[in-house]
């Protein structure tokens, strides 16, 4: 990356592999003295309902009987945490947290140091298991270790991938079939930190699952893991079988969902410039279309959710018992003179009144962020109900400071809100349609010239009344239609309040175009055919919480996993991207690399995206122009940037002065370029020039008398580097035509230094 000011010149960096941090050899023997066993549902409720008994016979509780209840303690949950991790000797400190929710107990530690900014280690653990749920190290060093400074990274892809599996499967106990990689292939091109992220899903019987997943996120220089994470509910019912076939659902999304037309101004990187209207199919709510495989049911799958369950096994080391630290042990000292959860639970049911039909859904213990002295427990509870006349849900959440028992939050929330119920005659506004109404008169009044081109939008989300089903407030929205076609990007936005008429909120977004006339449209069923078929169904299992009894379930659906292409010129029925332009092959295969010396360069630079050529014959000996050269050098700093107008590439040149002789006149864009003007222009994209300048360069190549003079610097830089190197019988041949296989594969040797 271009940095001005830069002086110096390193012509070798060497460069050591880290080995991987998160070593784990053998099992864990013995672990605790007792055995720490989870128990079951009954055995809880009747836990609580003693509990319950003694509160109201005002007897004393002990700390034995509320704490039996199968979970690790801080100090067994901290020792588990050293058992699996070093800890930096740099840390010095250590903050816990203790957090519950239906499906999962867990501590979180977090380490750091109060002397220096060494950065942070956060390790979760599973209260009732001892499995890591996530681990994460943050080391601010890494953001400036020079061994980063090479625009690819050290470790391939494949390379990381490799590691990433090894670390899942000694992790999670998970065999390779039990998942799959769902990740695309990443190529970070850039100096400084890089990292690949690997995500992988789990597979019934090769059906993906949907929400059960690992990520873990690799260096790319070092090969070390700096997170893993694991969102994995075990024990969820997989035993469905489908009965709708894949043709079943097709016909349902055709019949419910379908295509429609619309315009739409496609989206433009250049701020500068704005694009012209388009008219398009496209499918509706596709994102939002499932089938249940089972009964055929079509609903919209709610997004896969992350706060349920995690699960899993842990391999530790032999040598895994370790002492506390006096950093620990003080930790866990301020832990011993707080409130357990159950006593803060029962100070909380004391200071308010919990409706017996609301259930205990949430708990964490945490510290406060700007007096980090203070704790607190928060708790919440949650009642649903629905029946066929209404649904009812609720939500009362209380924190407890954990040292004084005091209350320090509460939040009630009904749905509908009882303590809002009006009655109808209060209400100015019954209907939407009045509040379309009022709406409208309130567009008329300061767009008059739009209200006839605006379609209301039924509102969704409404907060109903109890009895009556009248919002207390009419969310609408209205959007433009030209022709009969919707135009989305041009909306009216308003909320009234249904008791006095009043607009709550209102927004438009609207702009002015040219729209083309809807004649001599592709027809609708061919676009239908051809979206399903470049977009299938897949069937694959997805979690559904299930609100009425607080549980996570399991459906087998067919959904659109990948929507690859959702736009068709609506005269042509050509897949459009959202520029509004022909979507081509991300990837250009080249038809005339076979046998070539160059060619496996060329593929490397064009993973990364930086070769600005997109037909089909590269022409590999073909001399490379100065504009394509220095297009190539823009796609180092902007990969994967479509194209550069000739006033970004120009503007481009000026700035960083990648002038021939030095000066603007000699800019050609379609001329060629020798080899030592190649070196040149490399020097200056490095910021080299000044270093290249000096009278300090030995002439190492056969022929350096013909070298220019204000070249031998750049072109003895660039020959100590590696990038450019003589030929036969020593040769550097600097008027030698640079090709486009000879500045690809010198661009190649530049990147991986």
């Amino acid at each position: 990356m271009h940095t001005k000011g830069n002086k110096q010149l390193s012509l070798k960096i060497i460069l050591s592999t880290l080995a991987l941090s998160l070593v784990i050899v053998s099992p864990i023997h013995n672990l605790f003295a007792m055995e720490i066993m989870p128990i079951n549902v009954k055995e809880q409720i009747a836990i609580k309902e003693q509990l319950t008994e003694k509160k109201s016979n005002n007897e004393v509780i002990s700390n034995e009987e509320i704490t039996n209840r199968g979970l690790l303690t801080a100090e067994q949950a901290l020792v588990r945490a050293k058992e699996l991790f070093d800890i930096p000797k740099e840390f010095d400190s250590v903050h816990s947290n203790f957090q519950e929710d239906v499906n999962v107990s867990s501590w979180s530690f977090r380490w750091f140091s109060t002397i220096d900014q060494h950065g942070e280690l956060t390790i979760r653990i599973d209260a009732k298991t001892g499995t890591v749920i996530n681990y994460h190290h943050y080391n601010p060093s890494e953001y400036y270790d020079r061994q980063y400074q090479s625009y690819i990274p050290k470790h391939t892809w494949e390379q990381g991938r490799q590691i990433a599996e090894d670390v899942v499967e000694r992790f999670s106990g998970k065999s390779a079939g039990e998942y799959q990689l769902i990740s695309e292939p990443q190529y970070p091109l850039y100096k400084g930190l890089k990292h690949y992220e690997y995500r992988f899903e789990q597979l019934v019987d090769g059906i993906p699952f949907k929400g059960q997943n690992i990520q873990v996120t690799i260096n790319a220089d070092t090969g070390i893991v700096r997170s893993y994470y694991m969102q994995w509910i075990e024990g969820l019912d997989t035993n469905i079988t489908n009965t709708i076939n894949k043709t079943i659902a097709e016909d349902l999304f055709i019949d419910k969902n379908g295509m429609e037309l619309a315009y739409i101004v496609p989206f433009t990187a250049k701020r500068d410039e704005r694009n012209s209207v388009k008219l398009v199919y496209r499918p509706i709510k596709a994102s939002q279309f499932a089938v249940d495989a089972t009964s055929g049911e079509v609903f919209e799958p709610a997004h896969y959710l992350d706060r349920f369950g995690y699960g899993g096994m842990m391999e530790t080391r032999e040598d895994a018992a370790k002492g506390l630290d006096g950093f620990e042990q003080a930790e866990l000292e301020s832990l011993s003179g707080l409130l357990s959860q159950e006593q803060a639970l029962l100070r909380a049911e004391s200071y308010v009144d919990i409706p017996s039909n609301y259930r205990h859904v949430y708990s964490n213990m945490e510290r406060s962020w700007d007096f980090p002295q203070n704790r607190s427990w928060n708790f919440r509870w949650e009642y649903y109900e629905e029946s066929e006349e209404k649904l009812k849900h609720g939500t009362i959440e209380i924190g407890i400071d954990a040292m004084s028992g005091k209350l320090v939050r509460l939040i009630k929330y009904q749905y509908p809100e009882e303590n809002q119920r009006l009655e109808e005659h209060q209400l100015l506004i019954k209907d939407e349609e009045t509040a379309v109404k009022k709406a409208q008169e309130y567009i008329s009044k300061h767009y008059p010239e739009h209200i006839n081109s605006l379609k209301h939008v039924k509102s969704e989300g409404w907060k109903m009344l109890e009895g009556q089903e009248l919002p207390l407030t009419y969310h609408l929205r209205f959007q433009r239609t030209v022709n009969g076609i919707v135009f989305d990007q041009n909306v009216v936005v308003i909320n009234i309040d249904a008791q006095t008429g009043d607009v709550q909120y209102f927004q438009i977004v609207w702009a002015d175009y040219d729209f083309p006339n809807p004649t001599n449209l592709i027809n609708e069923e061919r676009i239908q055919q051809q979206f399903l078929s470049d977009n299938p169904l897949e069937l694959h299992f997805i979690r559904d919480f299930n609100q009425q009894e607080q549980s996570m379930d399991t459906k087998l659906v067919y959904t659109f996993t990948n929507l690859e292409n959702t736009l068709y010129d609506a005269k042509t029925g050509k897949v459009l991207d959202y520029f509004g332009e022909e979507k081509k092959m991300q990837d250009v295969v080249f038809k005339d690399l076979d046998n070539h010396w160059a060619k496996e360069d060329i593929r490397f630079l064009q993973k990364y995206g930086v070769l600005p050529f997109t037909d089909e014959f590269l022409q590999p000996n073909k001399a490379i122009t100065q504009r394509e050269f220095v297009e190539i050098l823009m796609k180092i700093e902007r990969p994967y940037t479509r194209d550069f107008s000739t006033k970004e590439v120009n503007s481009f040149v000026t700035e960083r002065r990648l002038y021939i002789n030095d000066n603007e006149s000699n800019w050609a864009a379609n001329s060629s370029l020798n080899r030592e003007e190649m070196a040149h222009l490399l020097i200056k994209f490095l910021n080299y020039d000044e270093v290249a300048m000096l009278d300090i360069f030995k002439e190492s190549f056969a022929d350096h008398d013909q070298i220019s003079a204000n070249r031998k610097g750049a072109v003895a830089i660039m020959n100590g580097l590696g990038i450019m190197t003589g030929g036969s019988n020593n040769l550097f041949m600097p008027h030698k035509e640079a090709t486009r296989a000879e500045a690809v594969v010198t661009v190649a040797k530049l990147l991986q230094k």
